[in-house]
């Protein structure tokens, strides 16, 4: 048999994955400068009684006035904001759902969760159109590229794994991290993602490559989120023991350090400016600090332990969610 007829052979038996280029960045990041800051001092605007269970993750649709919830109750719902109205109701996973995420083009949504599976749903369709079980343990989060044809997970099982999702197939698998991997963000309108473990590390990735391009160490344990701001230059940090870390992404050095809290910091986020990060404790209450910096600004209004946080990219106003069943609004 010619070496011809044997690959004809071979493609007859073996289906050749074709793989999505991967996304060019663009070339002109908007300057975040000129923007108008999130305010730094909010008072409770809404509260909403969300699920049965703690709820866990928030996400605003990326094109409408949607936001989305997930919860220990194994469910995820979209509401109407700002009013709460309840439009949709998601079951399928069978266990904790840790995580949701709406696609760029606003049809498409990830979950994840305790069941060790990543869900994509059709939100149109109100059904799953596509179930992922590579991960060995738990998945923490699933998050979209904002060009779309990439999402990245992360596990308890010590990786992070990129998928591609014209074919629905693992592209890259990270491996770093030797503990669980426990946030993950992308850097905005890049290929760089930030990543969160219990190793005490935060590391930064180039999708491209499986090589971690840089590790941030200083925290002394588990680190349980960790995000940059828009331009990329600065990252925050916070963990188990409530420390929260602002470090600079250039120079690779802690900028500065706070203990504020004796209890776990569980969720960080920045306003679009960066200058404004919001922090969620296992305290109930939410710490702001401005560039880098500590305030005296506190919002008290949760029950029980903030799980996640978000600001409004359109009005600044900010979101969270908590172990008390409940999201709030905070304007």
């Amino acid at each position: 048999m010619t070496a011809q007829e044997l690959k004809k052979e071979w493609d007859k038996g073996n289906k050749i994955i074709k793989w999505t280029p991967f996304p060019v960045p663009p070339k002109e990041i908007p300057n975040f400068a000129n923007l108008n800051q999130a305010s730094s001092r909010m008072n409770m605007f809404k509260s909403f009684p969300g699920h049965l269970g703690a709820v866990t993750s928030i996400d605003f649709h990326p094109k409408k006035a949607i936001i989305g919830t997930s919860s220990d109750d194994k469910t995820w719902k979209l509401w109407k904001y700002p009013t709460g109205e309840l439009l949709m109701h998601g079951e399928g996973h069978k266990d904790w759902v840790s995580s949701i995420n709406f696609h760029p083009d606003g049809i498409l949504l990830s979950t994840c969760g305790g069941d060790s599976t990543i869900k994509l749903w059709n939100i149109l369709e109100e059904k799953c159109v596509h179930t992922i079980i590579d991960h060995a343990d738990p998945v923490w989060k699933a998050k979209f590229h904002f060009q779309g044809d990439f999402m990245l997970t992360s596990s308890m099982d010590h990786s992070i794994r990129l998928y591609d999702l014209n074919n629905y197939k693992a592209r890259m698998s990270y491996r770093a991290h030797v503990d669980s991997v426990n946030s993950i963000n992308w850097v905005f309108m890049t290929n760089l993602f930030v990543s969160a473990s219990a190793d005490k590390t935060v590391s930064l990735w180039d999708l491209r490559t499986n090589i971690c391009s840089q590790t941030y160490y200083g925290h002394s344990n588990a680190v349980n989120c960790a995000v940059a701001n828009n331009s990329g230059t600065m990252i925050a940090s916070c963990d188990a023991d409530g420390i929260v870390k602002f470090w600079d992404v250039r120079m690779i050095k802690e900028i500065n350090s706070f203990d504020e809290c004796k209890q776990s910091a569980n969720c960080v986020t920045f306003d679009k400016t960066g200058n404004v990060c919001a922090v969620g404790y296992d305290d109930s209450n939410i710490r702001i600090f401005i560039s880098g910096q500590k305030s005296e600004t506190m919002y008290k209004g949760h029950d029980d332990a903030v799980l996640d946080l978000m600001y409004d990219p359109n009005n600044g106003s900010l979101l969270s969610c908590s172990s008390d069943r409940s999201f709030k609004i905070w304007q």
